[in-house]
């Protein structure tokens, strides 16, 4: 029967995701709670990606071999990774322009709204950028890390062999379970989106508050209190004793 079958291929699929999960709960939580402060990684980090997507591509379709595809993808990668490093606002608006595109697509099931959201996303990530910034790690780490929850929580079947069972009478009940998932995933990520801005907000003002002791503490004055008072003697003309 198809059912052992579909059985055994859930079964396959679930310990096939198991590391490739717990990967990205923990990256997902880095993310989340320090993203604006790891940006510049995760602008090298997106660029290699893009780089070797596009760069593999173009070369399994030159070449028609995949070993020199991979060979290219690295290159590209390697390549555009230096690049959105040193070009940050162009990396900055790839950034957004990539997670709101695909939370846009994704969510509204249309590659005209991925394209758009992209767009919005990108523009708005170069206007306030530190804002920006936070808010999309923050919310980009918790999906990863609810939606990983929910796979150890759930469950990922690659067939839904309960929408298979119930394809006729019970199947409106299976798709009311499902979009209740959905929902509670959403609300799921909404507050821990919410409790990784607040983080990486508290977190920033924390640092900028060591900043002036640590400076103290090395002999040196903070350059927000420095004054007239702190210029070097030697650069004030000093007058001569025995002008009269």
């Amino acid at each position: 029967m198809i059912e052992p079958l579909i059985r055994e291929i859930n079964a396959w699929h679930s310990i096939g995701m198991i590391i490739p999960m717990l990967i990205a709960s923990l990256l997902g939580i880095v993310v989340c709670l320090y993203g604006y402060r790891i940006f510049k990684i995760l602008l090298a980090i997106l660029g290699f990606v893009v780089g070797f997507a596009l760069s593999a591509a173009a070369g399994i379709a030159q070449t028609g071999s995949e070993a020199a595809g991979l060979l290219l993808g690295c290159g590209g990668g390697i390549i555009c990774a230096f690049l959105f490093r040193l070009l940050y606002p162009v990396g900055v608006f790839l950034f957004g322009a990539v997670i709101c595109g695909a939370a846009g697509g994704i969510g509204c099931d249309d590659a005209v709204a991925g394209i758009v959201f992209g767009l919005i996303g990108g523009v708005l990530a170069l206007v306030i950028q530190k804002f920006a910034i936070i808010l999309l790690t923050a919310f980009a780490g918790a999906e990863a890390i609810i939606s990983s929850f929910a796979f150890f929580i759930f469950g990922n079947e690659l067939i839904p062999l309960q929408a298979w069972q119930n394809m006729t009478s019970d199947f409106p009940e299976y798709l009311d379970s499902q979009v209740t998932q959905q929902l509670t995933k959403w609300g799921l990520c909404l507050i821990v989106g919410i409790v990784g801005v607040v983080f990486q907000y508290r977190n920033i003002a924390r640092v900028k508050a060591k900043e002036p002791t640590e400076a103290k503490e090395q002999g040196q004055t903070p350059i927000s209190q420095q004054d007239e008072s702190t210029v070097p003697s030697e650069a004030v003309p000093s007058t001569p004793s025995n002008v009269r």
